[in-house]
């Protein structure tokens, strides 16, 4: 039965890429081959990350005898790899799979099914610390003579401290567990939690970068400080380069680790399978007055309410206007760092290119940022198609439908215009621009703003989704969606080129190209809008 129970958890991961859940056919040849694609890349990404760490570490330890330290390192960021990469589906696998009901109804030891769900959650640890630990191998094996010992106890290792990430995916997952049904259905808790996921992980980013730079030029320092201190730590470097004795204690070790957590798990696995922490109590609510409101901001509150209470639309759609506040913030509070590093690119520019006023092209950058934040909204772009096959509902009211598609996009304004602004005033300040400069390059991305807000919507009514099962189809995978996000990509890098190859020359003076860009975005959305209002409305009558 656990056999079965195995290659049953194991089908389901592999389904995702070989047939579409919704309709339950199988993937396309694109799809699959976009598969193919994306996991070569990831492949590819680790591997040059894990070739570089192995030069710049092994480069430094291998010619004083640090294999151990080597290897340390190595292991360590190869857990590291394997709990990200699995951490997350242990939730849905592990605690809170949508077969639960069906497995329990059977008559199985759920021992047996936390067997099959922990090879599972193994498995796609080995798969992850795969891509970074083979090419540490390689490296290794490579550049240091090897014993029959040292090969056969790295490869075992493998083996080993991917069960050590088992545990600890584990234990982790649970508390991802616990998180999520406490907060069921409250989006802004998952913007929290992600955001905060997010700032932790660009902070531990660059932490690492120093940290592995320090650890490189200092490597024989910190590894006789650790020599004596650190017994396990030393202990699981020499594991793998052919230690027989580390390697069984950091095996017991192990083993030991792993034991409790399965006693803990199979003690209360079938407690675990059956709470819902995370559903609703039925509570009596006492009648209150309604308020009325006028139609406009009857569909702009709509709008926003479909906007906060969906944490996918929000975070992939509104990112943008989530992390300017954040980025102004740190930018104010490391003025004088990023002032110091400008005056060092433009004296390096200024040495590369003589006779090039680099300083002058300061205020363009700022135009720049400004396109860049306002790319980073796309509200719009999915807006019509988020109303799926409700979208009668809307129809059927005796409301114009221009006033129902400007409430959308005047929702993407109210959203985006205050992200440009205070972006803009932040980017001035630590740059010391002149006010004109400021407000220029902040009417240039507001100019942008209702472009993009436009540009989404028109898009969107040409083509629309409408029958959609999961919000995160309109969301995340709509072509207006992907149009909106590379096509403004595009106009960024096109509008630079265009100054920088032709217009040089013309306009001397950068700013008077974001006078010409201003006008340009305000003459395109007028167009687009000029179309939504005619052509747009009959499209939205035919939907």
């Amino acid at each position: 039965m656990t056999r079965i129970l195995i290659k049953k958890q194991l089908r389901e991961v592999a389904y995702f890429y070989i047939r579409d859940r919704k309709t339950g056919k199988r993937q396309s040849k694109g799809k699959t081959t976009g598969f193919i694609f994306l996991w070569l890349l990831v492949f590819g990404s680790l591997g040059a990350a894990a070739f570089g760490l192995c030069d710049l570490f092994g480069s430094v330890f291998f010619d004083i005898g640090l294999d151990w330290f080597f290897f340390a390192l190595m292991g360590l960021v190869a857990i590291c790899v394997g709990i990200f990469g699995s951490v997350f589906s242990t939730y849905a696998t592990l605690y809170k799979a949508k077969d639960n009901e069906a497995l329990l109804s059977l008559p199985i030891d759920t021992k047996k099914i936390l067997i099959a769900r922990l090879t599972t959650t193994y498995l796609l640890g080995c798969i992850f610390s795969a891509l970074f630990y083979i090419p540490t191998l390689i490296y290794y094996y490579t550049h240091v003579t090897q014993t029959v010992a040292s090969v056969v106890c790295s490869l075992l290792q493998f083996v080993v401290f991917n069960i050590a990430s088992m545990a600890l995916v584990c234990i982790i997952g649970y508390f991802v567990a616990l998180l999520s049904s406490r907060f069921a259905g409250k989006s802004y808790i998952t913007v929290i939690v992600t955001m905060g996921f997010l700032v932790l992980y660009y902070w531990g980013y660059f932490k690492l970068m120093g940290s592995i730079e320090t650890i490189a030029g200092n490597g024989v320092i910190f590894a006789q400080k650790l020599e004596g201190k650190a017994y396990l730590f030393r202990k699981f470097g020499e594991s793998f380069i052919g230690d027989i004795p580390a390697f069984l204690i950091w095996t017991l070790i192990v083993v030991a680790l792993f034991a409790v957590v399965f006693f803990v798990l199979s003690s209360n696995y079938l407690k675990l399978m059956t709470t819902n922490r995370g559903a609703k109590k039925a509570e009596y609510v006492a009648e209150k007055s309604i308020k009325s409101r006028g139609i406009n901001k009857a569909l702009l509150m709509k709008e926003w309410k479909r906007f906060t209470k969906s944490a996918v639309y929000l975070m992939n759609s509104g990112i943008g206007a989530l992390l300017v506040p954040v980025l102004a913030i740190a930018m104010i509070i490391k003025a004088d760092a990023i002032r110091e590093m400008m005056d060092k690119y433009v004296t390096l520019m200024t040495a590369m290119f003589p006779g090039l006023d680099v300083k002058g092209y300061i205020p363009l950058l700022c135009v720049a940022m400004m396109l860049f934040v306002g790319s980073m909204i796309v509200i719009t772009a999915p807006a019509v198609s988020l109303e799926g096959q409700s979208i009668w509902i809307l129809k059927s009211l005796p409301i114009d439908p221009i006033k129902i598609l400007d409430q959308k996009r005047r929702f993407h304004l109210l959203v985006g215009i205050p992200a440009v602004v205070i972006m803009g005033l932040a980017f001035g300040y630590v740059l010391k621009m002149e006010m004109g400069d400021i407000a220029l390059s902040i009417l240039v991305g507001i100019a942008y703003t209702l472009l993009n807000a436009n540009a989404g919507l028109a898009l969107n009514l040409l083509m629309p989704n409408l029958t959609w099962k999961d919000e995160t189809v309109p969301v995340k995978q709509s072509t207006p969606v992907l149009i909106v996000i590379f096509g403004s990509f595009a106009i960024i890098v096109g509008l630079g080129a265009l100054y920088i190859k032709v217009l040089k020359d013309v306009l001397t003076n950068p700013m008077d190209y974001a006078i010409y860009v201003f006008v340009f975005f305000v003459v395109c959305a007028g167009f687009i809008q000029k179309w939504i209002n005619t052509k747009g409305v009959e499209r939205w009558n035919d939907l």
